[in-house]
């Protein structure tokens, strides 16, 4: 912001052209235009200084934002509230293999979490985060500095997002809600999913200062090819990075408050909302979005998914890959850089493709 008004108000190349415009007058002439064009271009910092002056201003209002904050348990995630308006389920509670996260008071760790506005986009709001310093250098070091977190790729996400409003999200991988916040804010609907406990406790909190809890639907599971019970160990500075292996028996040398149910792809189809309306698939989830994929065929035949946003450097590298590609084919996904949503990746070269790869789907073939 700055170097673009520096740039337009610089204070050597505007007296320059003064002295040229006016260099060929006469003595008297020349003072008289020297002194209307010094007028002009004092009244044209004035102006710049003044604009920037407001920029200023109104940028440290976002940046001091405090919206009101009601208490966590007037935001409460109760099943009855989450299942009310968007995201019934076909199954009652009890018969899902689905964690709706549900809350029920704000702890030490969330009251203490240090909230910054989410700037992405022209609709900014509240998100809570990691300590940028020690716990979390990447996600929300980013968005404490600059905030937003992959600011080209979240605002191509929109973009696709605003040209259908019915459009569901289903943000697998959702960390402390980059995406899930962005979307929520735009007026979308929202299925979010993590692993990690404090992840969804900040997010909740992010949600409820935003008054966003209506439109998003949060769950505690991860996704796999195999159900059953997903141990993660947080990686120390970069939460985003945590890694989570599923097994069917649990062990004594895990750590069970590191835990959470691992469903299939297949199993989000008990939500009603995806029966008939366009889904935008983001997948973050370390490595395993491939084991997802493969685990949720029947979901990406059956439903209305028109794109999937995945991370793809994991799999530059990896056999994986060659699977992974023709898989997503059959079921008549196109790659796409996760940077330029316009650019179309050659299937031959994909270790040279972006960290972020948009797979759009050409045409819709329900089972």
């Amino acid at each position: 912001m700055n170097s673009r008004v520096s740039g337009q108000c610089s204070y050597t190349i505007l007296p320059a052209l003064v002295m040229k415009t006016c260099s060929k007058l006469s003595e008297l002439t020349l003072t008289k235009c020297i002194s209307v064009h010094l007028f002009r271009i004092s009244f044209v910092l004035i102006l710049c200084m003044l604009i920037w002056l407001l920029q200023v201003i109104t940028w440290s209002k976002d940046i001091n934002f405090q919206p009101p904050i009601p208490g966590l348990q007037q935001c409460e995630y109760s099943n009855t509230r989450n299942q009310s308006k968007f995201t019934m389920l076909s199954v009652s509670s009890e018969d899902s293999r689905l964690t709706i996260f549900t809350p029920s008071e704000e702890d030490d760790f969330t009251s203490k979490s240090q909230c910054v506005p989410l700037m992405c986009l022209r609709k900014s709001s509240p998100i809570c985060v990691y300590d940028p310093k020690t716990t979390d250098i990447y996600v929300s070091k980013d968005i404490v500095k600059t905030g937003c977190y992959e600011r080209p790729t979240v605002r191509a996400f929109i973009e696709v997002m605003e040209t259908d409003p019915t459009f569901v999200l289903l943000d697998l991988g959702c960390n402390i809600g980059a995406f899930t916040i962005t979307a929520a804010a735009h007026g979308f609907t929202v299925v979010g999913m993590d692993p990690v406990q404090r992840n969804l406790q900040l997010l909740t909190k992010s949600l409820c200062l935003g008054r966003l809890q209506q439109n998003v639907t949060l769950l505690w599971n991860a996704v796999s090819d195999i159900r059953g019970t997903a141990y993660y160990k947080v990686n120390k500075g970069n939460v985003g990075g945590t890694n989570v292996r599923i097994s069917n028996q649990k062990s004594r040398e895990i750590d069970m408050d590191h835990t959470a149910e691992a469903i299939l792809l297949n199993d989000l189809m008990e939500f009603k909302v995806f029966d008939s309306r366009p889904v935008f698939i983001k997948m973050d989830i370390e490595g395993s979005e491939y084991r997802a994929l493969f685990g949720g065929k029947r979901f990406l035949s059956a439903v209305d998914v028109r794109y999937l946003l995945m991370e793809w450097r994991f799999y530059r590298t990896k056999t994986w890959a060659k699977s992974l590609i023709p898989f997503l084919e059959k079921l008549h996904f196109e790659p796409y850089s996760g940077d330029d949503f316009r650019k179309r990746l050659n299937p031959r070269v994909s270790a040279t493709w972006p960290d972020n790869v948009l797979w759009k789907r050409i045409r819709l073939t329900r089972v």
